[in-house]
């Protein structure tokens, strides 16, 4: 329980929190992140 109670501390303590993940994840959510279309351009444009 210690190990939680740290990381929810560092959590709380951090400007922002990065999530790496693999096409997996995007693509069991239904997001086809490989296609060049007007619903990818939408959310990842900046990038």
């Amino acid at each position: 329980m210690e190990q939680y109670e740290q990381i929810a501390e560092k959590i709380k303590e951090a400007d922002g929190i990065l999530i790496g993940a693999s096409n997996g994840l995007s693509i069991a959510e239904g997001y086809n992140i490989f296609a060049n279309d007007e619903r990818f351009r939408s959310h990842f444009s900046d990038f």
